[in-house]
């Protein structure tokens, strides 16, 4: 009886010496597919906000929060990394379930959402929104635009309405700042 009690430690030792491992790789894989999805974008965005006032620190966390760093259905399938609503007459659209945050509760709508052919087309169009605002109001992110850093780049955009979640701009700066992504500013 003792051997066998010995015997089932030492398997049961053995199991959880192995899922640890496990979920250390699985860890660290996390961090670096994190860290790739931020290097793969972070060209475009530098190349394509170079010659405005938009921080890129900003846009590679927003795109990172907006696509759970790529790997969404909507990054993944249709190179929307910033979450944009497509409008009524775009051709180019998908509807899918998403969360939004009203009267103090989150609740799950099916959206349609703009279709994109690369990842540098929606960095670009997400740079269109960000410099002339929105077809109702043109001027919705110059906040955005004058902003001195990215605490008051990501509290603006919050502010303008981009987004329903109201912990928004918080997790934006989480995102910089986990990642050192004011040195592409």
């Amino acid at each position: 009886m003792k051997k066998v009690i010995k015997l089932v430690g030492l398997l049961l030792s053995l199991v959880l010496v192995t899922g640890c491992a496990y979920l250390n790789d699985y860890t660290n894989q996390s961090a670096q597919v994190k860290q790739d999805f931020i290097d793969r974008i972070a060209k475009d965005v530098v190349e394509v906000n170079q010659n405005t006032t938009i921080l890129n620190s900003f846009v590679i966390a927003q795109a990172a929060l907006e696509s759970n760093y790529g790997r969404s259905e909507l990054a993944e399938n249709y190179h929307n990394l910033f979450g944009v609503k497509a409008g009524s007459q775009s051709k180019n659209k998908v509807t899918l379930p998403t969360q939004e945050y009203v009267n103090g509760e989150y609740k799950t709508y099916n959206l349609d959402f703009q279709v994109y052919q690369s990842d540098k087309e929606a960095i670009q169009a997400h740079q269109k929104l960000l410099l002339y605002g929105t077809t109702w109001n043109s001027s919705q992110y110059e906040r955005v635009l004058k902003s001195k850093n990215y605490k008051e780049a990501s509290v603006a955009l919050q502010k303008s309405g981009y987004a329903t979640d109201p912990e928004y701009a918080d997790k934006i700066i989480s995102v910089i700042e986990a990642y050192s992504l004011y040195n592409y500013d």
